[in-house]
């Protein structure tokens, strides 16, 4: 096991390192099992083994007849960890929620701060998507403004972590924009265009103001939801495709 350990250690280390210097990059071939043993002077055998637990871990993916890949994949790994807890009720939809808000939270005043640089046009445009489209184009052009805010921060992590909570967020969306009332419809496009004229006006207060309303409101109607369902209806794995045919 420390050899493993060890070994395991010594494997990250050299990728990082070339990682960093450019030679390797994602997307591409790592170097064969054979050519990483000898020049970390490890066996084969335990090579093989740390290369399956980092495709374990969604870093490295094996491609048959080609070899193993750096993907560095780990948002969907984590995306699918959630799901499975949530599944269990070892964590609640409310939590999920929690979540989301906290990174939102802390992106806000990334991008705020980077204001200046940002492309406002594409956020002003899914703001008139959420105000003036269909529920279906409501809801993707929801999911589209909380991942350009992701990007406008300039932190990958962040990116990641929305990245992997957003297979649950969407399905909580799709359930609460569908049964929500026009008095809630309404009350999120101010949310989201007080999140937009906040950058106009470089008011950030008036922005995260914005997104604690925006999650007080879906918190709300989560549990309205749990309430009547007895909390079944997130445990029925229904997608956006499921309940879009209901609002076409």
């Amino acid at each position: 096991m420390r050899e493993e350990q060890a070994a395991y250690r010594c494997i990250v280390e050299e990728l990082a390192k070339q990682i960093c210097s450019g030679t390797l990059c994602q997307d591409a071939p790592l170097p064969s099992v054979s050519v990483i043993a000898k020049e970390l002077s490890l066996r084969k055998r335990t090579v093989r083994s740390v290369i399956k637990s980092l495709k374990t871990m969604g870093v490295v993916e094996i491609r048959k007849g080609k070899g193993d890949f750096l993907v560095g994949n780990v948002s969907e790994i984590l995306s699918n960890l959630l799901h499975v807890m949530l599944l269990l009720q070892k964590i609640s939809p409310i939590e999920v929620c929690q979540l989301r808000c906290a990174v939102d939270t802390a992106a806000y005043p990334l991008a705020f701060a980077r204001r200046d640089e940002l492309d406002l046009e594409e956020l002003r445009e899914l703001l008139e998507q959420i105000q003036l489209g269909s529920l279906l184009d409501s809801i993707a052009a929801d999911q589209k403004s909380h991942q350009w805010l992701m990007k406008a921060s300039g932190n990958q992590l962040m990116i990641f972590m929305m990245d992997s909570i957003w297979e649950i967020c969407s399905t909580q969306m799709n359930l609460i924009l569908c049964d929500g009332t026009e008095e809630l419809h309404q009350k999120q496009k101010n949310t989201h265009e007080m999140l937009y004229k906040s950058f106009l006006m470089n008011d950030m207060q008036m922005g995260l103001r914005a997104i604690q309303l925006h999650y007080e409101e879906i918190k709300q109607v989560i549990k309205r939801l749990e309430e009547r369902n007895a909390g079944k209806i997130w445990l029925s794995g229904g997608k956006r495709s499921e309940l879009s045919e209901n609002h076409r």
